[in-house]
């Protein structure tokens, strides 16, 4: 599959509606943040989505609020409301020069829709910027309330990763954990079973006393 990533600096020209999705903005907004500027009018906001292809995506509302409308919502209204909208999905499918292009929207869609299930995002930075602190400290994993028999909740940054387990509710932090584990643990099918095959013996572990909450906070102060 392949790997996409927030990238509200990618160029959209050539972009088109390809698809849809019904999805709850706040859902949105939680997971990729705040969306960037659009037209103000038809669109009250977008986010730009980039693959390890080059392709670029963009999701955005279409003539839902009263930029476009006066007896829609107003943008305020829009965003605080709970009800499901049909969000447009954009893509590429020609070049400047009419040259046809690879669509991957299909599997964007499936990235999306499981990235805002989880609630888990990061950003996945080029390999000569990874281990720099500047980006390295402004990347945060969190996952809650996980579909597990054996671990509750998973946090990571700066390479501690906290665990909770189930059984007995105790959290435990494992030492020089990289992000891509992190993350491999969190999307892997078992999450228990990736646990004990790749970070239970692999990883110098110390019981934390405080609760998961105060620890996710403290870590996000480091």
């Amino acid at each position: 599959m392949s790997k996409f990533r927030l990238n509200n600096d990618a160029e959209i020209c050539w972009t088109s509606k390809q698809d849809s999705v019904c999805l709850i903005y706040k859902d949105i907004e939680a997971v990729f943040g705040m969306p960037v500027e659009a037209d103000d009018y038809k669109v009250s906001g977008q986010w730009i989505f980039t693959d390890d292809k080059g392709n670029v995506f963009t999701l955005y509302d279409w003539k839902e609020t009263n930029l476009y409308d006066d007896d829609l919502p107003s943008v305020e209204e829009f965003r605080n409301s709970d009800e499901l909208v049909t969000f447009s999905i954009g893509g590429r499918i020609i070049d400047a020069d009419n040259n046809i292009i690879t669509n991957n929207v299909d599997e964007f869609k499936v990235w999306l829709l499981k990235t805002l299930a989880t609630g888990v995002y990061f950003n996945l930075v080029e390999e000569d910027n990874k281990n720099k602190p500047e980006i390295k400290s402004m990347i945060k994993i969190t996952a809650t309330d996980l579909d597990s028999s054996v671990i509750k909740n998973i946090g990571w940054k700066d390479d501690v990763l906290l665990v909770q387990f189930k059984d007995s509710n105790r959290i435990y932090k494992y030492i020089d954990v990289p992000m891509e584990e992190a993350y491999k643990l969190i999307d892997s099918f078992s999450i228990g079973r990736y646990f004990n095959a790749n970070i239970k013996n692999n990883y110098l572990d110390k019981p934390v006393d405080l609760n998961f909450e105060t620890i996710l906070s403290l870590i996000d102060r480091k």
